[in-house]
């Protein structure tokens, strides 16, 4: 088994090897647990909707003593229509390690809401979303809007009601706060696809140059969201008639926010995915491949993805 390295305080690190300022350990583990995560556990799910992540190595950690000030946080935001397709794999992921979480979620039905983590962290305002809508949107504004009142979250990760986690807790967070970077799989006008140019609309008031076309599920710092939510840069009632805006409002906005071009917001924003989606492979077109029987095959492209 390869052993990951989490960055510490004393040594700050970046996927470039640059330095970005103090970062923060996660505890060790101990006891009986300890023992259980020094062999990899591998979850199979069989999927039947939208499928982001097929597989889990590793969950499961012990939370330590803190001093002051506490350690940043990520955020788990989830759209979902009900209840977590796999809410087992993710309760196992996120246990031990409660300091360095928070949780959000943007249920389409509420009221069908059944499970403890999710009950008790409904966003605050909810609306009533519909597949391609600007509803989701405004649902995903909703909810940076409820993770970053929190003080000590840095980055927020949209996530489907479906995903799962692909690397163990310490390594995601380790990723994720090593630098002050959003990530999403994105592309400028010069290198969208024609199905993506033919969703600009002139009602926007947005340049063509300044369109672009992202993935829905991003990770957010808390400098982009805070731009995304100001009223200044509110461009909801403009986007309202694009079709899958939610495919297209956040980058579009904050390119035009942050200036200076395509160059502006490749140093702001990784161009990585967050989940790993199988396009190649999809039924119909609309959603990515669903997952119903893993082969060994499939296992190892999950395993060495760079998601």
């Amino acid at each position: 088994m390869q052993h990951r390295t989490v960055p510490t305080a004393s040594s700050p690190s970046r996927a470039d090897g640059a330095s970005t300022g103090t970062t923060f350990s996660l505890p060790p583990r101990g006891g009986r647990l300890h023992q259980l995560l020094r062999w990899p556990m591998i979850f199979l799910l069989f999927l039947t909707g939208l499928t982001c992540v097929t597989i889990v190595l590793v969950a499961g950690g012990r939370s330590g003593i803190y001093s002051s000030p506490p350690p940043p946080k990520i955020a788990l935001l989830f759209l979902t229509r009900d209840n977590l397709a796999h809410y087992g794999t993710l309760t196992r992921f996120l246990e031990g390690y409660e300091d360095y979480y928070r949780v959000v979620v943007h249920p389409k039905h509420p009221y069908n809401v059944t499970q403890p983590l999710l009950r008790k962290n409904l966003a605050t305002r909810l609306y009533d979303t519909r597949w391609g809508d600007n509803t989701l949107v405004r649902a995903t504004l909703s909810l940076f809007r409820d993770a970053f009142a929190d003080p000590a979250v840095v980055k927020a990760v949209l996530l489907s009601e479906k995903c799962v986690p692909l690397k163990p807790f310490p390594v995601v967070y380790s990723l994720l706060t090593a630098d002050e970077k959003s990530w999403a799989i994105y592309q400028t006008w010069d290198t969208m696809l024609d199905e993506f140019k033919q969703r600009f609309q002139n009602e926007t008031n947005v340049q063509p140059s300044d369109w672009i076309h992202h993935a829905q599920w991003v990770a957010i710092t808390r400098k982009h969201a805070e731009i995304l939510l100001s009223p200044q840069h509110d461009r909801l009632y403009e986007f309202r008639h694009v079709y899958t805006s939610d495919e297209h409002y956040l980058l579009t906005v904050l390119r035009i926010a942050l200036g200076e071009g395509d160059a502006g917001l490749g140093r702001e924003v990784h161009n990585r995915c967050v989940t790993f989606t199988n396009w190649r492979e999809s039924e119909g077109g609309l959603h990515p491949k669903e997952y119903h029987l893993l082969s060994t095959a499939d296992i190892e492209r999950l395993r060495t993805s760079p998601c």
